[in-house]
């Protein structure tokens, strides 16, 4: 079993994601490049009980792949299984600003 199984509250169809506390969240803000980060991703995803499938960051405009740190409008894309479930999830990640 996952720390990441649905709450018993849940009901069946009810959308669960894969964007769970620290996992999908931090990819872009940490200030890593896109690589370090997707890989990142994929190891916490993978610690946590998750089948992974991909975890990419790419421009949210084209959905290029990107490399190096955040500078414009990107979405971070994720799939994985989580027993025989395949969850699917994106998430926009903005870039950083001076002073924040």
């Amino acid at each position: 079993m996952s720390k990441f199984d649905p709450p018993s509250n849940t009901h069946p169809g009810e959308p669960v994601t894969l964007d769970a506390p620290g996992v999908l969240m931090p990819l872009g803000l940490e200030g890593r490049g896109c690589d370090d980060a997707s890989g990142s991703g994929r190891f916490k995803l993978e610690a946590a009980g998750f089948r992974v499938n991909y975890v990419a960051v790419r421009d949210a405009a084209t959905l290029e792949p990107l490399a190096g740190p955040v500078r414009a409008p990107a979405r971070v894309l994720a799939a994985a299984y989580l027993g025989a479930t395949r969850l699917i999830d994106n998430m926009a990640v903005l870039p950083k600003t001076k002073g924040k």
